[in-house]
């Protein structure tokens, strides 16, 4: 097993991830002007020089609860370093920061078509499904601007 460092990404290292073949599609400029104006924050995992994981994640607060928490965006390692332990260790570090941050919940979303993923969360980490919601999206300046004419 290789040893990996993980901390907190900067900008740079959203620009060099983003190239890598297989990860992230997003346009790397705009991925780290959104890190460098505080829109979400990101760990990246190492093995030497090379980066090997990456998870973004950003702050919530729920006003229900009136808990502070985190909500894991992506969690992406690439295919020749999983099952080595790395996708766990990048969320105990998100763990970490969030008992830091004094949050006290972490939440993502998954693909229900992905058993392995599922079987990870809840039985290994303990997560909890969210039976009692269904989450809804507008998506596009199109959306946006229809939603924004009910005003």
């Amino acid at each position: 097993m290789s040893a990996y460092t993980i901390a907190l990404a900067t900008p740079a290292d959203i620009a060099d991830y983003v190239q890598e073949p297989g990860a992230v599609t997003s346009d790397s400029d705009k991925l780290a002007a959104a890190l460098q104006e505080g829109k979400f924050s990101a760990l990246i995992a190492r093995s030497g020089d090379e980066a090997v994981a990456l998870a973004t994640f950003y702050s919530t607060y729920s006003t229900w609860t009136t808990v502070t928490g985190l909500n894991l965006d992506d969690l992406f390692v690439e295919p020749a370093h999983r099952a080595a332990g790395l996708g766990k260790r990048m969320l105990g570090r998100l763990g970490q920061l969030a008992q830091e941050r004094g949050c006290e919940r972490i939440e993502w979303m998954v693909h229900l078509w992905n058993d392995s993923a599922i079987a990870f969360y809840e039985q290994r980490l303990g997560a909890k499904p969210l039976n009692d919601l269904k989450r809804e999206k507008l998506e596009g300046k199109e959306a946006i601007s229809r939603l924004a004419a009910l005003a």
